[in-house]
């Protein structure tokens, strides 16, 4: 599956997925001769199914498109990003982060992908050790606030596991991170010519 940004999400045989966030997605197949098959959905007209409501009173469950039915859905963004903005107390982790993310944001296939240190630290206009640095302190604090798979507790996954991409996929897939946050980015210099 090939949405508008972000990576491809592969699904293998007989297994599922959840839905995409975007309403217009590529299902791409391997096709004969190894030659890519696209084929373009557009879900714009479709409604999401709403969860249901419990009526405690008959013990049953109704769908909450029925009338007196009041229910809660949770932005995924909302308390997920407060508990960010709380564990990542600098605009320079905060800004960083989302520079990280920016290709994962803007891009698909195998464009959609965390920004590395160096690009990182050329981005934002900083040393790439102070980059390293502060992309290892956010990765730790969100660790501290509970964010599993950031950080490693054995010592023998550094090197082979990449972080920063579990990073960034928590970041952008629980919304911490949106299109609407590049605009905290610094303008990118426009090119010498």
């Amino acid at each position: 599956m090939r949405p508008p940004v972000g990576e491809d999400r592969r699904v293998g045989p007989a297994a599922a997925t959840t839905s995409l966030p975007y309403p217009v997605f590529d299902v791409v197949f391997a096709g004969t001769d190894d030659r890519p098959v696209s084929v373009r959905v557009d879900a714009r007209g479709l409604v999401p199914p709403q969860p249901p409501a419990v009526l405690a009173e008959e013990g049953r469950t109704r769908g909450a498109e029925d009338p007196g039915t009041d229910l809660h859905v949770p932005n995924l963004g909302g308390p997920r990003a407060v508990r960010m903005q709380a564990a990542l107390p600098t605009r320079a982790q905060r800004t960083a982060l989302i520079a990280m993310c920016e290709l994962m944001l803007t891009r698909n296939g195998a464009y959609a992908r965390p920004l590395s240190t160096v690009e990182l630290a050329e981005r934002l206009g900083l040393k790439p050790d102070y980059a390293r640095n502060i992309i290892k302190d956010v990765r730790h604090r969100l660790a501290e606030s509970g964010v599993p798979g950031l950080v490693s507790t054995d010592g023998t996954a550094i090197g082979r596991t990449d972080l920063r991409l579990a990073l960034a996929r928590w970041a952008v897939e629980r919304g911490a991170v949106t299109v609407t946050d590049l605009a905290q980015l610094p303008q990118r210099p426009e090119p010498v010519r």
